[in-house]
């Protein structure tokens, strides 16, 4: 009975394992290499993620803080206008938050007042609205403190 042919193959073939380990070390070395690069692009997603995350937080933090919350309503420039009126008038912007006090949506129509030309409404950091009043004018001269 002969020995050869492929039903029997020797323990240690060592003509095998030279063509047969080439091929091997390059197939693990492709595995390797791709596992790396899964690895990488998952540690950078998940670096990606985090810092989205972190900035997401932040926002939603400062847009919602207790800190930012209007305390403090500061009337500028009221000649003819009653300061104490206005200040009435502004008191829905209370206890809203600054940051995301939007000054056209969320007070009331004050252009209705007789003498108030137009508001510059100014927001100071962190807890205070200002409202600078233009009054009209009477012929040619401007009404001024």
């Amino acid at each position: 009975m002969e020995l050869n042919g492929p039903a029997f193959r020797p323990a240690f073939d060592e003509e095998h394992y030279l063509r047969r380990g080439n091929e091997h070390v390059r197939v693990t070395k492709v595995r390797r290499s791709a596992a790396r690069a899964a690895l990488r692009i998952g540690l950078w997603l998940g670096a990606a993620g985090a810092v989205t995350g972190i900035g997401f937080a932040l926002v939603h933090h400062v847009t919602h803080a207790p800190a930012f919350a209007v305390q403090h309503l500061v009337v500028e420039g009221c000649v003819r206008t009653d300061a104490q009126a206005l200040k009435n008038r502004l008191d829905s912007a209370l206890g809203k938050n600054l940051i995301r006090l939007r000054p056209a949506t969320a007070l009331p129509d004050l252009a209705g007042l007789p003498w108030v030309e137009r508001l510059l409404i100014a927001k100071k950091l962190p807890d205070t609205l200002v409202v600078q009043v233009v009054e009209k004018m009477i012929g040619r001269q401007e009404i001024s403190s």
